[in-house]
């Protein structure tokens, strides 16, 4: 995903020294569950600093709310940040480390310090945070007797992410925002964000063997009711359709998971097929209705 170099304004002094507060990138993107690191260099001309912290403008103090909190002592993030630092020729390293992203982290991270004579202004630019899940969408281009040929995407709310797909567990493309192959029955495909891999997508994966049952019965008397319903495993969420085979003949009856035969006659007698379909591919069972004449 592309990240812009953001350096927010120098505030100069003493000369060529700069008072300075340089965040790495404009924006961060990062799955739920997941660590991320935020970095900014700062530099100040005097070196005895007497405060210096993250922070949120939208979370001021819970018991000062004119107050600006240091992030590690808000309880929002309990046990879930620290604070890294690394001197380099050019300033301070700051590493701002959140763990265990949830969606209520996604905000604006602005960095603060202050020292006997200087004040670094917490209405300055920072860096955004947003925090995103991830989702699979499938298209079916063919579909053939043992496979089906379909084109899968990965969505996140990151801007300009590159992803990496997972079959059955293993890696099988990066860099691309959607993958095109071939899917048997039983394969598992999901995606993850480059440098997130650990967290990734719920799998997609074709309808497994339906459940058929009836009620009250397979077995029923002359003129009564059945219903039968059809249920199968699958994501996304398969699609039913019915059919009854007799004699040798097919019949299209309805789609749905739920099929109901009403005042049925001793023609009713016959083997009831329902199939489940998604964009992976499709898979069915049968049950046989018996009427019994009066």
């Amino acid at each position: 995903m592309t990240q812009e170099h953001h350096p927010s304004p120098s505030v100069c002094v003493y000369g060529d020294s700069c008072n300075r507060v340089t965040y790495s990138n404009r924006s961060t993107c990062a799955p739920k569950g997941s660590t991320v690191n935020i970095y900014c260099l700062y530099n100040a001309y005097e070196k005895d600093f007497k405060s210096r912290f993250w922070f949120r403008p939208d979370r001021n103090h819970q018991w000062s709310p004119g107050r600006i909190q240091d992030l590690r002592d808000d309880s929002q993030y309990a046990g879930r940040v620290q604070v890294f630092e690394e001197k380099q020729s050019n300033g301070t390293r700051s590493n701002l480390q959140i763990r265990k992203l949830r969606e209520s982290d996604e905000g604006q991270y602005h960095f603060k310090f202050k020292t006997p004579k200087f004040e670094w202004r917490g209405s300055l630019p920072g860096t955004f945070l947003t925090v995103t899940d991830l989702q699979l969408t499938v298209a079916t281009i063919t579909t053939e007797t043992s496979n089906v040929l379909a084109e899968v995407t990965c969505h996140s709310r990151c801007s300009e992410a590159s992803y990496a797909f997972f079959k059955n567990g293993t890696k099988i493309i990066t860099g691309s925002l959607r993958h095109r192959g071939n899917f048997y029955p039983g394969d598992r495909i999901s995606c993850a964000l480059e440098r997130y891999e650990d967290y990734r997508s719920p799998s997609l994966y074709s309808p497994e063997r339906p459940s058929v049952w009836a009620s009250p019965s397979r077995e029923i008397m002359e003129g009564s009711s059945v219903t039968l319903t059809c249920n199968s495993d699958a994501n996304p969420a398969a699609e039913y359709t019915w059919y009854k085979y007799a004699s040798s003949y097919q019949t299209f009856l309805r789609n749905g998971a739920q099929l109901v035969l009403r005042y049925i006659q001793p023609s009713g007698s016959a083997e009831y097929r329902c199939y489940a379909q998604n964009g992976l591919g499709r898979s069915y069972n049968s049950i046989f209705i018996n009427v019994k004449c009066e």
